[in-house]
């Protein structure tokens, strides 16, 4: 029996109910868990929705950390034997579904919007997505930048560190993370 999109959603962020889940190390990304989480970004069911926004933060955090491969160029994922990249999450479908529903993700999760931009922000700064993404459509790229310059002011950290990440997850209605 296969699990249904909001199963899979709570696997791959197991214990943020419980406040011990951190964005950049906790994440569950195995190959039963995958869904295309991009298509819920402007779901009616607001716990899928905000769960697959939750979902797109942590696979940028641990992409940008290098923790994981989530959405790592596919150029580099050709070689790649790890069974996860048998079902890819592809940053261009991720972009697009964020950049098409931005203004309703920045007025209901505006926090949590903030927190996307930051990412988007440092992976770039990390190496520029037109020299790493070379499969994706650079217009994709020319209208993000659009989008991340709006922002260049953003302090790059936030606040703190657990303090930002624990606002977003009174703002998503779950607990604050504490080490346990």
């Amino acid at each position: 029996m296969s699990l249904t999109p909001i199963e899979k959603a709570k696997k791959v962020l197991r214990g943020i109910e419980e406040g011990d889940y951190l964005f950049d190390m906790h994440a569950q990304w195995r190959v039963e868990y995958h869904d295309e989480y991009f298509k819920y970004f402007n779901h009616p069911d607001p716990e899928l929705r905000k769960r697959s926004l939750l979902i797109f933060m942590s696979g940028l955090g641990e992409t940008w950390q290098g923790s994981t491969l989530l959405f790592t160029p596919l150029k580099e994922k050709e070689n790649d034997e790890n069974p996860i990249w048998t079902k890819i999450y592809l940053f261009e479908d991720y972009l697009k579904s964020f950049l098409e529903n931005r203004e309703s993700i920045k007025k209901d999760y505006p926090l949590l919007y903030e927190e996307l931009i930051r990412f988007l922000i440092k992976l770039d700064i990390k190496k520029r997505f037109e020299d790493s993404y070379v499969e994706i459509d650079k217009e994709i790229f020319v209208e993000l930048r659009k989008v991340l310059d709006e922002y260049k002011d953003l302090n790059e950290f936030g606040e703190s560190y657990f303090g930002d990440y624990n606002e977003i997850y009174k703002e998503c209605g779950f607990p604050p993370f504490s080490f346990k």
